[in-house]
């Protein structure tokens, strides 16, 4: 695949991802009761949930350690044998998805569900999986802690700011 292809489905798998992960910004609610309540409320966003505005974005993972040794995210993740990458978007309003594409930018894999953070605690829910744990930002630089089987799993991801930085990790 040539270098402008590559960049090109990149940019446009970025954009299918805010494009599912960016709904619609919430309307200010307006003085006094409101005489027209949501019927059907989204059943992925809770109102009541809040996200820390520092891990608002796209993020790719890049390094993974269980019970403190490196291991592959391939294995931690569970990747099916042709993913080459997997990346996340997290909304303001606690939307989270979560994809992985193979070495041609082909999409494998993809789920969707939210995400809530309280101090420095998150907790991601979506159909049949339920994980929580700690997070920090440090610069451009997201780390999610949460434990599985009794190993403590630490998961590191990178802020997608140029799609283009992102044809070196596939490579």
């Amino acid at each position: 695949m040539n270098t402008f292809k590559l960049f090109t489905t990149i940019v446009l798998m970025i954009g299918l991802v805010l494009a599912i992960g960016c709904g619609k910004d919430p309307v200010s609610p307006q003085p006094g009761p409101n005489p027209n309540p949501d019927p059907d409320p989204d059943p992925y966003v809770d109102p009541g949930d809040k996200v820390d505005a520092k891990i608002v974005g796209e993020w790719v993972f890049t390094a993974a350690t269980v019970s403190g040794r490196s291991e592959a995210l391939s294995d931690v993740l569970e990747w099916e044998a042709s993913t080459a990458m997997a990346a996340f978007s997290i909304g303001s309003d606690g939307a989270f998805i979560y994809i992985e594409v193979d070495r041609d930018i082909e999409l494998t894999y993809s789920s969707e569900g939210t995400i809530s953070t309280s101090g420095d605690r998150f907790e991601i829910s979506s159909p049949g999986l339920s994980h929580g744990g700690s997070w920090r930002v440090s610069g451009q630089m997201l780390t999610l802690t949460t434990v599985e089987d009794g190993a403590k799993v630490v998961l590191t991801s990178e802020r997608l700011e140029d799609p283009a930085a992102s044809m070196a990790l596939v490579k």
